[in-house]
């Protein structure tokens, strides 16, 4: 009898568990080039929270950026709160409306 143990097979895969074929090897032993087939949890799909959206606040985030094109970081902190949006997201907003700006300037 050998002392090696039998190699174990995976479970079966379900609804919310599946393989991930691209997830490669880092033993040694193996080549890193061979994929190795492992139990990823893939959550189930459940309905998003419904955030507020940017277009709901556009006069309000128009307003700020006439006076301030680069808002401060109070500036940002009291709009997240009065807007319930992501400072990410303000961030995201101003920088897309300053190269917008940019690009209107130099077609007219």
């Amino acid at each position: 009898m050998s002392s090696r143990r039998k190699s174990r097979t995976p479970r079966k895969a379900s609804n919310h568990i599946r393989f991930n074929p691209t997830q490669t090897s880092s033993k040694s032993r193996r080549k890193a080039s061979v994929p190795v087939k492992r139990l990823v949890h893939v959550p189930f799909n459940r309905p998003k929270k419904s955030q507020p959206k940017p277009h709901d606040y556009i006069d309000l985030l128009e307003k700020i950026f006439m006076e301030h094109k680069h808002p401060s970081n109070a500036v940002y902190d009291t709009l997240s709160r009065m807007t319930q949006l992501k400072r990410r997201s303000l961030q995201s907003w101003f920088y897309r409306r300053r190269v917008k700006h940019r690009k209107l300037q130099k077609l007219s």
